[in-house]
Order: structure tokens, then sequence, then C-alpha cells
């Protein structure tokens, strides 16, 4: 079984839960030197150290695991206290839990019989499995080798993908079929295709003049002009001014008229 994190690939660092306490079995104190794992769920979260009875061990985010139930192991025995890990809630606390075993912790570790155990990401050469790929992540390329504490050491990875593709350059691309155009410059996209739309709509709008008699046929010649003439605005304002300037030519006449009475009669000789 493959599992899946790597120890201490964290990411942003992060504030440890301290627990402390003593190695309890059979109701008595395990006295030795052994090293602790603890573990959520598969990813193994921190390693640290038992001397004399007593052990301490800090856990902290990592491996893409924020929280979850703790699992301490030790030599390959798991303990029957299963703590719960809140992430961010759990920042700076120090924990007193004793740690009780219904099986004798074992004096000599099991790391390094090239058996995974429990406890254990892998063994000396047997690493179980693991790429850098399904320890880390897509992306990642490299050799996953096994560290003296059975914990995957990932050293020897590196990120090889791709993300997003960006580029400094620009680029445009069109279709003809729509009508629509876009460019892109160091990742700006730009669609013109309304503004495109809108200038032939204005366009349509102020040339295209829709000539239409009362039997809803097109109307050529005079009658169509000056009913085209007439939808316009340009073509109202027009005929106010020349209807203005005929009033006017027709109030001069008669007001000479009125002063020359005898002017459009013939003189008597």
């Amino acid at each position: 079984m493959v599992i899946s994190s790597a120890y201490a690939l964290s990411g942003p660092p992060t504030i440890p839960v301290t627990y402390i306490g003593n190695l309890i079995s059979n109701e008595e104190i395990v006295q030795g030197d052994f090293e602790v794992s603890a573990f959520i769920g598969e990813n193994i979260m921190s390693l640290g150290e038992a001397s004399g009875g007593s052990y301490e061990i800090d856990v902290s985010s990592c491996c893409g695991v924020g929280s979850g139930d703790i699992s301490f192991f030790v030599n390959g025995i798991e303990a029957n206290e299963h703590p719960a890990y809140n992430g961010e809630a759990d920042y700076g606390k120090v924990v007193e839990l004793d740690l009780t075993f219904n099986e004798e912790i074992p004096e000599t570790s099991l790391c390094g019989n090239e058996e995974v155990n429990p406890g254990e990401q892998c063994d000396g050469t047997n690493i179980n499995f693991a790429t850098c790929t399904n320890v880390i992540g897509t992306g990642w390329t490299g050799t996953v080798s096994c560290a003296g504490s059975c914990a995957f050491d990932v050293s020897d990875c590196s990120y090889s993908g791709t993300g997003p593709s960006s580029s400094s350059g620009s680029s445009s691309s069109s279709s003809s079929g729509s009508g629509s155009s876009s460019s892109s410059s160091g990742g700006f996209t730009e669609d013109t295709s309304i503004l495109t739309k809108s200038k032939q709509t204005e366009s349509k709008a102020n040339t295209n003049i829709n000539l239409i008699n009362s039997d809803g046929k097109p109307n050529f010649g005079i009658t169509g002009a000056v009913t085209g003439l007439l939808s316009s605005s340009g073509g109202i304002a027009l005929m106010f001014v020349i209807i203005v300037l005929v009033l006017g030519v027709v109030v001069i006449i008669i007001q000479k008229a009125q002063r020359n009475p005898n002017s459009t009669s013939p003189q008597t000789l």
C-alpha cells in the first residue's frame, strides 16, 4: 500500500502542537530509547523521541493534511490514544498525554528489517512502490529514497510540471464565421466582437432607410424619397427650415402688395 504523502513536505510553515507524556505498557512505564512517529491516516506527520519512559513529539500540518485523528507508533506498536488534531486551533499548544500500549514494545526497532511495518512509510531499500508523483503530486519527478527513520526522503524530487501557460509575447485569433476577433498580450484577452457588432448596427441604422408605402410595398421615386427624408431627424429639420423660408417669402410679398396696391395693375397713360 503506497502512502500518498511525504514526511516533512508541508508547504507553508505551521506552528506545531507538542505532545508530551509517558509510554506505558502493562501499566508500567516503558524504559528505553525509542523513536515515536505520528500519523494521520496514512500520512506521517512527525517523528519524535522517547527516553527514560517519557516522550515528546511535535505535530503540525503537512503533506496536504490539516486535521484528523493522530495515531502514535513506537517500534511498530500502535498506542491506544488517538487525539484529534484541529490544525490552526491547536497551533502552539502543549498537550500532556500518556500513551498506553496493549502489547509490549520491542526493545529493538523494526525499522531496518526491509519490511514496511506499522508506523513506517518505507524500510531500507523497500520504498513501498513510492514515486515522486504518487508521494508528492502530479508534476514531480525524481527518486524517492528511504531515510533511516523509515520515512520517505523526497530531497531528490523536483517539480518539472507546468502550470497555466503564460507568455510575454502576444497572439491573436479570429473567426470569420462569427465575425469576431480577439487579441491577447501578457495573458490579457480582449474580445472585440461586441464593439464590431455595435458599429455594424449603428452603420445600418444610419444608412439603411426603409421606404414603405401604405400598402406595405417598397416605395421608390419622389414620394419614397420624401417619406425617407421625413423619417430621419435631419430630414425633418431641413423641411422645417424650407417651410420657414417659404412662409417668410410669402409674408414679404404680401406686405409689398399692401403698400403698393396698384403696383400689379398696368399704369394708365
